[in-house]
């Protein structure tokens, strides 16, 4: 048995020269053994923001040490850690004595930046001066430079800010939030705050809106809209809410509406003026060719007017001359005036006025056809002309409808006799069909007690139905496989698509071949059984089946009859409401015309007449109420009105000026 070698033969085994030149022991221990382990490095490092604190334990020879939480702690409070400091991992590092290289020993509480407040214009802030767009073309008048508000109409909201909220870092001190930007809604000239909601800014008034640069871009409503150029390209139509007032002209084919006023300082030339005020053009209308097109619910006013149309609920004054016009005013209508001379010629054209035309010369020596018509206001006479078609049309409309009631009603009446027939019938039908029930179910009975459940026919429709789609699906299948079949063997390459569908084609025959012959079996069995059933049985079920679908046939008969009778009713009752709604409005109608007639009569008792201060040309057509005269010749000084002579016949005469007015 073999033993392990012992030491100490080894160093018998040694001669004692070989221990003589070995140094000698030292007296002590070294002075590196005799100290005792250095002390762990115990930091703490904060982030840049201070917002976090990082602890590392290391130390150096490494050597078994223990840390404390007293020691970390104090490493916390050199570095003047003192808010959010984690005790429970201070507390872990401690107990498992796994001391990290680094780690996130305090975390301070971040900073919130808040949100600034900011304005939702709800109107264009920046009007781009684009043309409309026409789909097929552009059209460069309409350039949409004026946004129109009414009262009440929202035009800017305000998100308000919301504050941050303040930080603290490690070391305890306070991060502020920095301040947030409460905007203030930019509330100008014709515009308040909304009552509803205070963050809403809304029209005070009706009118154009635009931002004021003077202000810092504060909303305004303003109800006069100045062009200091033209209104051509530059400016394109103008749609106001409110009075336009334009410095110089109005360029031909362009457009301007306005609900106010509209003042021109310059000219008119072949353009289209709309007021819901008065118009004023202190250059004068020059129309043209294409003529000049001017409406005001009041006055207008111009120096002259060459080749226009202008309508006026009000007055016309026109300083000057006007050339082949179209005059028309509900009140009255003066040509010319002291600031032009007295001038106030009137050539050409119709003039129509409610009550008074005046002019200082009508016509001309070369005998142009001049119409002159006074006594009926022109919108009244128009609207009376269209209320007299439309009470027509409704009196015809309302005779219609009554026919058709009546005639609905007699239809109504004829078939009455026939719904008591009709419900005796029902009666008769409806106990034919219980019995004829009765006598089936006894039938069904019979044919349940001997295995068959239903009818023959009805199961041999539906296997047959089944048989004929399935061969139909097998024919195709075989169809297509063939085609591929004869390709293979023909050597021609089949696409990976065929390849991939020909064995699922082969599977697909198999299988709708054998659900084929399973239903040819099935409907065998089925008739092998059916060939037991007595026929006389079927036939008695086959006749009763026919019986009870003859009279269902019949009762649905007399329900189409009864749901036609319905049908009558419900179309008297509309054709009466229609008829009785025709009626009121007509009623209504009427009403407005008798009081339309008695404005008229009003502006009749107001005896309407005609003045010429100087000459009236030949030419001329006078027109007073329904009263017509022709002059032939000239007539100087002169005042036509309405006479009524003893007779009760009218007639236009000519007075003196003179005589007339004084």
């Amino acid at each position: 048995m073999n033993h392990p070698p012992n030491p100490s033969d080894e160093l018998d085994s040694i001669p004692d020269s070989a221990f003589n030149n070995l140094p000698a022991m030292p007296d002590s221990a070294p002075e590196d053994l005799a100290q005792t382990p250095p002390q762990p490095q115990i930091s703490v490092a904060l982030s840049p923001d201070k917002m976090k604190a990082f602890l590392s334990i290391s130390q150096e020879p490494p050597a078994p040490y223990v840390v404390t939480t007293d020691d970390i702690y104090a490493a916390l409070e050199k570095t003047k850690v003192t808010f959010g400091i984690q005790q429970d991992k201070i507390e872990q590092i401690v107990s498992a004595r796994m001391y990290p290289k680094q780690t996130i020993i305090a975390k301070g509480i971040p900073m919130r930046p808040g949100v600034n407040g900011h304005l939702d214009y709800l109107i264009k802030t920046n009007p781009n001066k684009r043309p409309k767009d026409m789909g097929y073309r552009v059209d460069h008048h309409d350039l949409n430079l004026v946004e129109n508000v009414t009262a009440g109409q929202v035009l800017a909201r305000k998100t308000p800010a919301q504050p941050g909220e303040d930080g603290t870092d490690v070391r305890g001190k306070t991060v502020r939030a920095p301040k947030v930007k409460e905007p203030r809604l930019p509330a100008g000239k014709g515009t308040t705050t909304s009552n509803k909601n205070p963050l809403e800014l809304i029209a005070a008034l009706d009118g154009f809106v635009r931002l004021d640069k003077k202000t810092f871009d504060k909303i305004i409503i303003e109800q006069i809209y100045n062009i200091y150029g033209n209104v051509d390209l530059s400016t394109g139509n103008l749609d106001i809410e409110g009075s336009v007032k334009v410095n110089r002209n109005v360029l031909e084919g362009f457009r301007v509406k306005a609900t106010g006023n509209i003042t021109i300082l310059g000219a008119a030339e072949a353009c289209y003026l709309e007021a819901g005020g008065s118009i004023e053009i202190r250059g004068g209308v020059i129309g043209g060719t294409r003529r000049a097109v001017i409406k005001a619910d009041a006055d207008v006013r111009t120096k002259f007017a060459d080749h226009a149309d202008i309508v006026s609920n009000g007055n016309i004054f026109i300083d000057d001359e006007t050339l082949l016009c179209n005059l028309q005013a509900e009140e009255m209508i003066i040509i010319g005036s002291e600031r032009a001379g007295n001038r106030g010629r009137l050539v050409g054209g119709e003039t129509a006025a409610g009550h008074e035309i005046r002019a200082v010369t009508v016509g001309t020596d070369k005998g142009l056809r001049t119409r002159l018509r006074v006594g009926e206001r022109p919108a009244l006479a128009q609207r009376r002309r269209a209320m007299l078609v439309e009470i027509h049309t409704q009196r015809n409309q309302l005779q219609q409808q009554t026919q058709q009631v009546q005639s609905w009603t007699a239809k109504y009446a004829e078939r009455t006799p026939l719904q008591q027939i009709r419900a005796e019938e029902r009666a008769r039908l409806t106990e034919q069909q219980r019995a004829l029930y009765q006598r089936s179910r006894h039938l069904f009975q019979q044919l349940q007690a001997a295995g068959i459940s239903v009818m023959p026919e009805d199961v041999t429709a539906t296997l047959q139905a089944e048989i004929d789609v399935t061969r139909g699906k097998l024919t195709q299948v075989c169809a297509t496989l063939k085609t591929l079949t004869e390709k293979q063997a023909n050597f021609e390459q089949l696409t990976p698509e065929e390849q991939q569908m020909l064995p699922q084609l082969e599977t697909a025959q198999q299988k709708l071949a054998n659900k084929l012959a399973e239903m040819l079996e099935t409907l065998d069995e089925q008739k092998k059984r059916w060939a037991k059933v007595p026929k006389k049985l079927l036939r008695e079920m086959a006749v009763s089946r026919g019986s009870l679908d003859h009279l269902q046939n019949e009762l649905k008969k007399l329900d189409r009859e009864d749901t036609l009778d319905k049908k009558i009713q419900t179309v008297i009752i509309q054709l009466t409401t229609e008829s009785h709604r025709t009626a009121q409005l007509l009623s209504e109608q009427e009403h407005e015309l008798e009081q339309l007639n008695k404005l008229i009569a009003e502006t009749q008792n107001q005896k309407p007449r005609i003045v010429i201060s100087d000459t009236m040309y030949q030419g001329v057509e006078v027109h007073i109420y329904s009263n017509k005269r022709a002059f032939k010749r000239p007539r100087q000084a002169i005042c036509l009105e309405l006479h009524e002579d003893d007779e009760g016949r009218e007639e236009v005469i000519v007075k003196n000026l003179a005589d007339a007015i004084g």
